[in-house]
């Protein structure tokens, strides 16, 4: 019932979504592993 609902979210122009998704992914990887290693250096480094 769930996935239905997912899948209507899911824009039709999407033609290829595993490129989105990595785009995403990386969008989002990016800057969480700079605050991460910016706490980790801060936390070295007082």
């Amino acid at each position: 019932m769930g996935s239905s609902h997912a899948s209507e979210l899911n824009p039709p122009d999407n033609i290829t979504p595993s490129i989105g998704t990595t785009i995403n992914g990386i969008l989002i990887l990016l800057p969480l592993t700079l605050i991460l290693i910016g706490l980790f250096s801060g936390v070295i480094n007082p």
